[in-house]
């Protein structure tokens, strides 16, 4: 458990522009299991839009804002077996409150 620290977000870059891309950490309302909070990317206007099938990469960081490691074997979305990039339906997406891409923890 990582308790209740603030932390910070950072993007890097992105082909919207890193200044057009948010985030946010949101603490769920009831605790699931293996998830407290979770961050929600977001886009400023001036990022544009996405036609449908496209993609963007953004390269981003989170961080506790004492700098202190996160324990990640209990986090919903934490895969300790790939090394690569691969498709993980563990980081759920929304598109207008929708739900587009994975699964929510129970």
């Amino acid at each position: 458990m990582d308790g209740e620290k603030p932390q910070s977000f950072f993007c890097d870059w992105s082909q919207v522009g890193s200044a057009n891309v948010t985030g946010t950490f949101v603490k769920l309302p009831a605790a699931k299991a293996d998830a407290d909070h979770y961050l929600e990317n977001g886009f400023t206007s001036a990022a544009g839009s996405l036609d449908a099938g496209a993609s963007i990469d953004m390269q981003v960081r989170v961080a506790k804002e004492d700098w202190t490691n996160y324990t990640q074997t209990g986090d919903y979305s934490f895969n300790a077996v790939d090394t690569n990039y691969v498709d993980w339906t563990k980081s759920p997406a929304y598109v207008s409150g929708n739900l587009i891409w994975g699964s929510e923890p129970n």
